[in-house]
């Protein structure tokens, strides 16, 4: 008895290891923690009920998306979700006062049926209006007696009525990113209070099972500064209601999750802040507000930026870091996360991951962690420096290397590789059989196959690479300027822009870096680097300095000169820089004049998802966070720092028919991929009429990008922070 005792503890002692890789909380005392525990991971299908389209609504295919299948809702289930959030917008479907604002029943069923799609999957359901936040809500007064108000009730009690007989797995979000034109923080708080406490009131007492329902609550803006996060605290437990949750959006730091020169998930962004230490932050902030005290928190968004301006603009090793943190940190806060995809993640025709690695992670982060390499996930090898090998370091995350494969061939462990700790060295032997079987062509790349004993599978590439060149070039400040470039297998990962006198010139010019895809597009396909017309429209007569920084270390200075709209351009120095290119860092005492002030809303933790228009151009506030070390459950102590704001621009026109515009190149692409199953995103790219905000007219769209948050435009603030991800960027689209 005694041997089969300590047979069965052995076991265990194996056992218990591997599967606690995954934290699994059990039952809390709470209804909302218990239900948040039930939704797992959820799924967002953005832009399809929420779409509108202002010259002659067409329904859920406003924003390009393909009408919803069962077959789509399936898909999602069989990832392993089991909770979808299904924004919807009454905005093109409500009538007006005349009609006691009813919303249009057609429109409205077509809704009902896809809910009814998704419990049948068996997942948890939340009914959420959407861009109405913005569109209109967003002008109310504050006033009960006011149009926006009644709209906004009615909007409610219609819904509260439709889905009242539905089961507890139906939940009510009560607005989308709340967010109101106001330039005092007090009062937009003040207003999205009386918003909440409406919208509790009228589900509470409309009948059916609304008595019980979950309701879900959101911050101003959706944002995790601590005075919202305490504000809707403080509301939720005057409420005395225990089945509501509380929700808030997360887009990671804007610099890094729209990609500003920073594009590593370790790579130090301020003062030891990281993007991953952000998020220990910014998380260990929400859990102590909440769940702590016993209210269930959902991120009702969360993703990157990038991904809105197309799939190559993060970079996908760092992505998938990013992806496996953030669900093992949820989950050890007690955290649902819904995964925000306007069409840009499963395409809505084939209902596969249109990035097949961007999948695997995601639904392996579901069951537990995986392991990947500390640095890039790609390696630019020289031929003629291979006699050390090759160190690859590991996170392992408590997984175990089992298996590294070359296509079909497994590699032998003490021949082509060893691992001494959590470090894999590549020998000599196996890079010269490499070089042999390549012969080192600048641009070949082998890509390894490593398997965990759980977890995703991590790709590691090697590519044979030697410094880029950049040719001289010639443009205009209209319509940008595209430089040859022989990326000779290396990749851009940065670039700064200076003026002579040395002072950055960017539309983001608080940042030390241009921002990928709206001021600069590395295009290897065609062998240019086009500096977008976003970022030549701001330059005048003189001489300015790019640095172009690469992954293989090379730095190449590029000097432009401008005279009378006419910009030439050449490389003035090419270096090999082994390590890291020098970084400009933006003085947070100074803070740039906005060209133009606009009475409205704060900036939040997360921007938006896609709107109509031509851009935005908001501001972005920073929070310093101290460095913690990676991968493990810290809690940050929460510091102060220095607000910096940024400077309005508006952007630039656009002429369609310059088949030289660079900028219209480089949409031009994403808008024909639209109307294809291979397109990256879909977004709404028709014009909307301008409101005024007492300065000027500013177009809806250009206050919001295109991700799940809807941001204004505003004046300098002090309370905001950038590290819950709300940095705010413009983006260009040609109008299709």
């Amino acid at each position: 008895m005694m041997k089969r005792l300590m047979a069965i503890l052995a076991t265990l002692m194996v056992v218990i290891p591997w599967a606690s890789t995954k934290k699994v909380h059990a039952a809390e005392d709470t209804p909302s923690q218990r239900y948040v525990e039930a939704m797992g991971s959820g799924w967002n299908l953005g832009n399809t009920f929420d779409g509108f389209d202002e010259a002659g609504d067409t329904g859920e295919t406003s924003w390009s998306n393909p009408v919803v299948t069962r077959e789509l809702i399936s898909s999602v289930k069989d990832k392993g979700y089991d909770s979808i959030r299904l924004p919807f917008t009454a905005h093109m479907r409500v009538g007006g006062a005349e009609s006691d604002y009813q919303l249009d029943e057609a429109f409205l069923d077509r809704y009902e049926e896809v809910v009814n799609w998704a419990l049948e999957e068996d997942l948890y359901v939340m009914v959420n209006v959407h861009h109405d936040s913005w569109i209109w809500l967003a002008d109310w007064d504050g006033s009960t007696e006011s149009e926006d108000y009644t709209k906004y009730v009615r909007i409610w009690e219609q819904l509260a009525d439709h889905f009242k007989d539905y089961d507890e797995r139906v939940m009510f979000e009560s607005i989308n990113e709340p967010q109101f034109y106001t330039d005092d923080e007090a009062t937009a708080l003040s207003h999205l209070e009386t918003i909440n406490d409406s919208f509790h009131t009228i589900v509470r007492n409309s009948g059916g099972q609304n008595a019980e329902r979950m309701l879900v609550l959101p911050t101003l803006v959706t944002d995790a500064a601590q005075n919202r996060l305490d504000a809707l605290y403080q509301q939720i437990i005057e409420f005395e209601d225990e089945n509501i949750i509380a929700t808030i959006h997360y887009y990671s730091e804007w610099v890094f999750s729209a990609n500003l020169g920073t594009t590593e998930f370790d790579e130090e962004l301020w003062d030891g802040v990281t993007a991953r230490t952000s998020l220990i932050s910014v998380f260990d902030r929400i859990a102590a507000t909440f769940t702590e005290n016993g209210i269930g928190v959902v991120v009702g968004e969360y993703g990157l930026l990038g991904y809105d301006k197309g799939d190559e603009v993060n970079q996908l090793g760092e992505t998938l870091k990013f992806l496996e943190f953030i669900n093992f940190y949820a989950e050890e806060k007690g955290f649902n996360l819904i995964l925000w995809d306007n069409g840009q993640h499963i395409d809505r025709y084939t209902y596969e991951w249109k990035n097949a690695l961007f999948g695997n992670m995601i639904e392996a982060s579901m069951e537990g962690r995986s392991a990947y390499s500390e640095g890039l996930d790609t390696i630019f090898l020289n031929p003629t420096d291979l006699e050390s090998g090759v160190s690859i370091p590991l996170t392992l995350n408590g997984r175990a290397l089992e298996v590294i494969s070359e296509g079909d061939t497994a590699l032998t462990e003490g021949v082509d590789y060893t691992i001494q700790g959590t470090t894999l060295q590549l020998t000599e032997a196996y890079l010269n059989q490499l070089l042999e079987r390549t012969s080192g062509v600048t641009g070949s790349e082998t890509s390894l196959r490593m398997q965990f004993n759980g977890g995703a599978d991590w790709y590691q590439t090697l590519v044979y690479s030697e410094a880029p060149v950049m040719s001289e070039a010639q443009g205009t400040v209209s319509e940008g300027i595209r430089i040859p470039t022989a990326f000779n297998g290396s990749q851009l990962k940065s670039v700064v822009s200076q003026n002579e006198a040395g002072a950055i010139v960017s539309n983001n010019n608080w940042w030390g870096f241009l921002e990928h895809s709206s001021e600069f597009l590395p295009n290897e396909e065609e062998n240019t680097v086009d500096m977008l017309a976003r970022y030549t429209s701001i330059l005048s007569d003189d001489l300015y300095t790019l640095t172009f920084t690469y992954y293989d270390g090379t730095v190449i200075e590029y000097q432009l000169t401008v005279q009378d709209g006419v910009i030439s351009g050449q490389a003035i120095t090419a270096v090999d820089v082994p390590e890291e290119e020098p970084e400009v860092v933006p003085d947070p005492e100074i803070e740039p004049e906005p060209e133009t002030e606009l009475p409205v809303e704060e900036v939040p933790e997360a921007p938006v998802e896609a709107v109509p228009g031509e851009g935005i151009d908001p501001e972005v506030p920073v929070e310093e966070e101290p460095a913690t070390q990676p991968d493990e459950e810290v809690t940050v102590p929460e510091t102060e720092s220095p607000t910096v704001t940024e400077p309005e621009t508006s952007p630039e026109a656009v002429d369609e028919d310059t088949s030289e515009d660079l900028n219209e190149e480089a949409t031009e692409g994403r808008s024909e991929a639209i109307s294809s199953s291979e397109g990256a995103h879909h977004v709404r790219l028709t014009e909307e009429p301008t409101r005024s905000h007492g300065k000027e007219d500013v177009t809806k769209a250009q206050m919001l990008p295109k991700t799940g948050m809807a941001v204004p435009i505003t004046g300098l603030v002090g309370s905001l922070f950038l590290s819950s991800g709300l940095g705010m960027f413009f983006w260009n689209k040609k109008r299709k």
